[in-house]
C-alpha cells in the first residue's frame, strides 16, 4: 500500500477547517515548526509518524481518518 501525501495533507486541512482552526494554531498546538502544516497539506512536505500522531491530538481525531479516510472507534475497533 503507497500512501498518497497529497490525499493525507487534503484529509488534514479539512479537519482544520472543519475546526475552524488557523494552520499557525494547529501548528502551536502540535509543536511542529511555523509553515510546516501548510507544506503538509500541500503534500510538499513528508510528515513523521510523530508529527501525524501530534496533528491527530490536536484536531481532536486518530491518524486513521488522515490515512485512510476513516476514523475507528477504540471501544469497538470499527470503522465509523
Amino acid at each position: 500500500m503507497k500512501l498518497d501525501y497529497k490525499e493525507i495533507g487534503r484529509r488534514i486541512a479539512h479537519r482544520r477547517k472543519q475546526l475552524g482552526l488557523k494552520q499557525a494554531t494547529v501548528e502551536e498546538m502540535a509543536d511542529i515548526g511555523e509553515k510546516y502544516l501548510s507544506c503538509i497539506e500541500r503534500a510538499t512536505s513528508t510528515p513523521s509518524t510523530e508529527v501525524l500522531m501530534r496533528l491527530a491530538i490536536a484536531l481532536d481525531t486518530t491518524p486513521d481518518e488522515f490515512l485512510v479516510g476513516t476514523l475507528m472507534n477504540s471501544r469497538t475497533s470499527e470503522a465509523l
